[in-house]
């Protein structure tokens, strides 16, 4: 595989969200500040990999999103 999209969707109804971090387990991929957010995430090793989404929001709040969009 060349390259993979990887997309979140992040809303707060309390507030803002201030951006959406994705990870490869516990590697940081990539942090996106605004919407929509996404990664094209390139030069992939071989193997099993681990993707999750974790959105900041302003206050503060982590909210883990275990299934971003690919």
């Amino acid at each position: 595989v060349d390259k993979i999209n990887i997309t979140a969707t992040a809303y707060d109804p309390d507030g803002e969200v201030a951006k959406v971090a994705f990870y490869d387990g516990e590697d940081l991929l990539y942090e996106d500040l605004s919407a929509p957010y996404s990664y094209e995430w390139t030069n992939i090793s071989a193997g099993t990999h681990v993707i999750k989404a974790v959105v900041q929001m302003m206050k503060e709040e982590q909210v883990h999103l275990l299934q971003p969009f690919m």
